[in-house]
C-alpha cells in the first residue's frame, strides 16, 4: 500500500504546480452582454377594467406595466419613464390620445416609441390621424387580447 501511495505521488503533480498551470484570469466569470430589463409597456386608458385586465396579461407575459388614466398623467409618464411601447386610448380626459401621441412624437427621447392605439373610436378620421402620428397598430374595442399582445411583442422586437 505504501508503494501504491508513493507511485501516485510520483505521477501526480504537486498542487502548487496545478495552480500555476491554470491561468485564473481565463476562468473569471464574465457578465453576459445582454440586458435583463423587462420591456416597459405604458397603457393609457380611462377604463379601470381595461387597465386591470391588461396589467394581468402583460405582467404574466413578462412585461413591466405602467398605466395612466388621463392625457396629462400619460404624457408625464411617457416622457419621464421612456416606455418601450405605448398602448393608447383616444378618448381620455385631460387631452385626447392624439394629443398625447403628438407630445410623445415631439420629444427626442420618445419620438420613436411605438404607439399602439386601443380605442372604441371606429371613425376613419381617427385611424388617419393615428397613422399620421406614426401608429404601429390600431385596435378597436372590443379587442382580442392575443392580437394586442402579438402587436406588443412585434413592437418591442420580440416576435
Amino acid at each position: 500500500m505504501a508503494t501504491e501511495h508513493a507511485l501516485l505521488e510520483q505521477h501526480s503533480p504537486p498542487r502548487s504546480t496545478l495552480r500555476e498551470m491554470v491561468d485564473p484570469e481565463r476562468f473569471q466569470p464574465k457578465a453576459p452582454n445582454i440586458s435583463l430589463r423587462r420591456a416597459r409597456v405604458l397603457v393609457i386608458d380611462d377604463e379601470p377594467d381595461i387597465l386591470q385586465s391588461l396589467k394581468k396579461r402583460l405582467t404574466f407575459a413578462g412585461y413591466e406595466f405602467m398605466s395612466a388614466a388621463d392625457g396629462i398623467e400619460a404624457t408625464k409618464l411617457a416622457l419621464n419613464n421612456k416606455p418601450d411601447v405605448i398602448v393608447l386610448d383616444i378618448g381620455l380626459p385631460g387631452g385626447d390620445g392624439h394629443q398625447v401621441a403628438q407630445r410623445v412624437r415631439n420629444n427626442t427621447h420618445t419620438m420613436f416609441t411605438p404607439i399602439i392605439y386601443l380605442t372604441a373610436r371606429t371613425a376613419e378620421a381617427d385611424r388617419e390621424t393615428a397613422q399620421e402620428s406614426g401608429a404601429f397598430a390600431y385596435f378597436t374595442k372590443p379587442f382580442k387580447s392575443e392580437e394586442l399582445l402579438e402587436a406588443i411583442h412585434r413592437a418591442v422586437g420580440e416576435a
